[in-house]
């Protein structure tokens, strides 16, 4: 919650009359947020939308109207009576909506409307207020503090997303002590927007915008929201939502729903705001195939062609096969604005049929995670993304010079995952307690920065030793007193499967009995994706007589569902990007720990502790699991400090890196294949840099 003050821009403009109002109110208060030409709200036939819009925990909600700045007072008078009670009726009934800001049959708090004019003061016995900006201390009311709660409800109806709370019936949880409890707690703090999320959500950027952030800062959310907010201000523009992860699409069109009945009540006109896998596949149309749609011609198959090549036409090869031998066709322009998540799994070449598809002045507006971007090379930079134009100069330099829109956005706090969580995901993602020695790193130690953590002093007094801590400031205050580190991570060993899947049946029944979650709340990921199926089936006979089932998610069609109601889902990690579940179990970790030395491996490891909103719990057998439970024993002494040696020879590093990779198991393709063949396995569940793996081991 802000103790700043803030200025978000509904539409990007540079006004210096609404640049003077905001500088008198930051003179009386310094904190608050102060929005230009938003919220906007459905009233009856119109769209109503609001010069301005001030809140504060001391002064409340105030709505600013500059419709009658600079006309003669003497005609204009009772107009600014009318529209003020227009504004004033509009916003009440809006506010009375809200259960939460309700009190008997009025309100917590009403609004103040106030009408700035260039040299007018009156406070008007029948309420009407007008001022000029220099008397506007005189005029701007403080209310009775409003408590914390209260205020992150009234910026949550502002911000348009009181959506954001669970809507998961746990009426039944009786205590906060229990982890339904602390959900319900978490779930209802992380219903505001930071400063940053505001920016991006709101702002609106003429041209290709970035958005940056580690798993779990709420890039999808920010995304779901900028979408809806553009369909409701231009119901006539075409709206792309694309991304690289299936389950991503129910998502999506869940959150968009949400956020537009917010606005009007209905539905969101889904002709117009699309959401699309970029790839499509032989039962979804994606953003591919629907531009080789749009041209007249015959998409390249992407559902998993299997040849004595292996996989072929990967996603890079077949749009770039398009861009080049369309004979001088241009692509046609059929976007006005597209949004791109998980932008560090797509390749370049389709950022280029982006741009080609989108209409001037191109906004694009993609998604990255800060993790993946800096430990792999599949996302260029910004300068080269979009590729160089008839000039030689790039179409996409980022910079941030814009008073009052930002091209280049950068969400540091994270909202999903508790610091000793990310810090023990960050590890495992980097082997930096790995007994074998570090798998992969960062080239500049000043990347450790952007992640959000903070340079502290190394025990170890040798050279080359560095030490980070997660910054205290880019973590939400919840987390320290609601989900503890000690009961956030566990890791455990077992003699066998059997004892295992034992042991999960119990956690799971007791989650469910006693924390008081719902089925749908856990996901459980199998580290060996090639053992998906047995452990489905083992599992099954497990748990088969409880009151509550068990699902594969499907990802053949890229509108699957991912969680069912009074089920427990069960998947490999690669089909779990995008998801995520307040409880994740990963199982058979010890495949995990088998393969160790690829930084692809240890990348699942970080994605699949990074699925969870508050507790994982890892498993598995024999002594390659006594290795990662030893290895996060290392983690948690050190209060969760990522302490190492740099590695200072970064050609060597490289080089060992390469090497490694090289070392990767044949049987990890092996089990892929079969998977594909048997229709187990989506080709779109399979990262890039995997498939071109797979096709250089069976070539």
């Amino acid at each position: 919650m802000t103790l700043e003050f803030e200025i978000v821009y509904g539409k990007a403009v540079d006004c210096t009359l609404v640049q003077r109002l905001a500088t008198a109110i930051n003179e009386v208060t310094p904190e608050g947020t102060f929005y230009i030409d938003y919220p906007i709200f459905a009233f009856g036939e119109q769209q109503l939308r609001f010069d301005a819009l001030f809140t504060s925990r001391r002064f409340g909600l105030t709505v600013f109207d500059f419709s009658h700045y600079d006309q003669p007072i003497e005609t204009v008078e009772q107009k600014i009576r009318v529209h003020q009670e227009y504004l004033y009726s509009a916003l009440v009934a809006k506010l009375l909506e809200r259960p939460e800001l309700r009190q008997d049959r009025g309100l917590v708090l009403y609004p103040q409307v106030l009408s700035i004019h260039s040299n007018f003061t009156r406070n008007s016995t029948n309420g009407t207020l007008v001022c000029t900006i220099n008397d506007l201390q005189k005029y701007l009311k403080p209310v009775q503090d409003l408590s914390r709660h209260l205020y992150q409800c009234l910026n949550g109806f502002i911000q348009r997303t009181t959506s954001l709370h669970p809507s998961k019936n746990r009426n039944s949880v009786k205590s906060d002590k229990t982890i339904g409890g602390k959900l319900n707690l978490v779930e209802n703090e992380i219903a505001n927007l930071s400063y940053a999320q505001k920016k991006a959500a709101i702002e609106p950027y003429e041209g290709p915008q970035r958005l940056r952030g580690l798993a779990g800062t709420g890039k999808t959310t920010v995304l779901a929201l900028k979408a809806a907010l553009l369909h409701i201000s231009h119901p006539e523009w075409r709206i792309l939502v694309t991304f690289n992860s299936s389950p991503l699409y129910k998502q999506y069109e869940r959150l968009i729903r949400q956020f537009i009945y917010e606005y009007n009540k209905e539905e969101p006109n889904w002709d117009k705001l699309t959401v699309r896998h970029s790839w499509g596949s032989l039962t979804s149309t994606g953003v591919y195939t629907e531009i080789c749609s749009e041209m007249g011609r015959r998409p390249t198959k992407l559902s998993g062609k299997i040849s004595n090549n292996g996989i072929v036409d990967n996603f890079n090869k077949v749009c770039n096969e398009l861009l080049v031998n369309r004979k001088n066709e241009p692509i046609p322009c059929i976007y006005d604005a597209v949004l791109i998540d998980e932008a560090h799994f797509l390749p370049e070449k389709f950022f280029e049929l982006i741009y080609q598809a989108t209409k001037q002045p191109k906004r694009i507006v993609y998604a990255c995670d800060d993790f993946q971007c800096l430990s792999r090379s599949t996302l260029g930079c910004p300068e080269e993304l979009f590729r160089l134009n008839e000039n030689n100069e790039s179409r996409n330099r980022l910079g941030n010079n814009n008073k009052s829109t930002l091209q280049d956005i950068k969400l540091d706090v994270c909202y999903r995952n508790p610091p000793s969580l990310i810090s023990t995901a960050l590890a495992f993602g980097l082997g930096i307690y790995n007994e074998n020695g570090i798998i992969q790193m960062f080239e500049n130690p000043e990347s450790w920065k952007k992640l959000g953590y903070t340079k502290v002093e190394s025990t170890k007094k040798k050279e080359n030793y560095l030490a980070f801590k997660r910054n205290e400031k880019l973590t939400p205050h919840y987390f320290s007193t609601i989900v503890e580190p000690e009961n956030s991570i566990l890791f455990r060993t077992f003699e066998t499967r059997e004892q295992e899947r034992l042991w999960l049946r119990d956690q799971i029944l007791h989650n469910i009995r006693k924390d008081r979650v719902a089925p749908e709340d856990i996901l459980i990921l199998v580290g060996n994706s090639g053992e998906l199926k047995d452990e489905f089936y083992e599992l099954s006979k497990v748990v088969g007589l409880y009151e509550f089932g068990l699902h594969t998610p499907l990802s053949s069609s890229c509108q699957a569902k991912f969680f069912e109601k009074n089920s427990i889902a069960i998947s490999d990690i690669y089909r779990s990007k995008g998801c995520e579940a307040p409880i994740v179990y990963l199982i058979g970790a010890d495949y995990c720990a088998k393969q160790y030395y690829s930084n692809k491996i240890s990348n699942l490891l970080y994605t699949a502790v990074t699925r969870s909103r508050g507790w994982v719990r890892v498993t598995g057998i024999g002594k390659q699991m006594e290795r990662l439970e030893n290895e996060f024993k290392t983690i948690k002494e050190k209060d969760f400090v990522l302490e190492f040696r740099y590695p200072v020879d970064k050609q060597q590093t490289k080089l060992s890196l390469q090497n490694n990779d090289d070392l990767e198991s044949h049987s990890l393709n092996k089990e892929i294949l079969l998977m594909l063949f048997n229709k187990e396995l989506s080709v779109d569940d399979v990262p890039l840099d995997l498939k071109e793996k797979i096709l250089a081991t069976v070539s």
